[in-house]
């Protein structure tokens, strides 16, 4: 978004950090909850929903929040308004169950360590095991995106530099052993020691 909006202005608008919370649009960031942070997004067709889900159906009519450009210029007060509705429910999944509710974009901000055991987030495999044989296996984030016609999600097993150098030159170019042995001697391929993990 700040390339475009660089761009578009011919650079007489030059976005620079803004925190916690989005630029263009209001309500959207990540809001101090009761027992962490809630990442909210509200868009303008939503903001009605929003209001009702937060038993505010008065911030409607409140001339600060009329239009978007009013909740933006305002964004400070309408921030402190919502953490303040957050701080007084039961717990942060309540918040979010009911702005879930009313069809809000709406998660909690993790930690690494939240992130990395939410059974979402595993079952999806965007947190998933990868196997190196001189380190053991270990997680690493996944792709999270899916497609229809993907076949899933392949067990992975990180290769060393260069140790299928002779697999792919053999099955593309028809090189032979001693060619590609001559060219790592040579330096022109690399090629890791593979270690011996049954005798360390």
């Amino acid at each position: 978004m700040s390339v475009g909006v660089y761009s578009a202005s011919n650079g007489r608008v030059v976005p620079a950090r803004n925190g916690s919370h989005a630029r263009m649009l209001c309500p959207t960031g990540a809001f101090k909850g009761r027992d962490g942070y809630i990442m909210i997004v509200a868009t303008p067709q939503q903001w009605p929903a929003f209001c009702e889900a937060i038993e505010m159906p008065e911030l409607m009519e409140d001339a600060r929040f009329a239009h978007i450009n009013d909740r933006i210029r305002n964004r400070d007060e309408l921030i402190a308004i919502i953490e303040d509705w957050l701080q007084r429910q039961p717990s942060d999944a309540e918040s979010i169950r009911r702005l879930e509710a009313a069809r809000i974009p709406v998660a909690p901000v993790l930690s690494v360590p939240e992130a990395m055991a939410h059974p979402h987030l595993k079952a999806r495999g965007t947190v998933r095991t990868v196997t190196q044989r001189g380190a053991g296996a270990f997680e690493m984030p996944g792709m999270p995106l899916r497609f229809r016609n993907h076949p899933g999600i392949e067990e992975l097993e990180t290769p060393y530099r260069g140790e299928h150098n002779f697999e792919v030159l053999h099955a593309h170019l028809g090189w032979s052993a001693a060619q590609v042995e001559q060219l790592e001697r040579d330096g022109v391929l690399l090629r890791e020691d593979i270690p011996d993990v049954a005798s360390g």
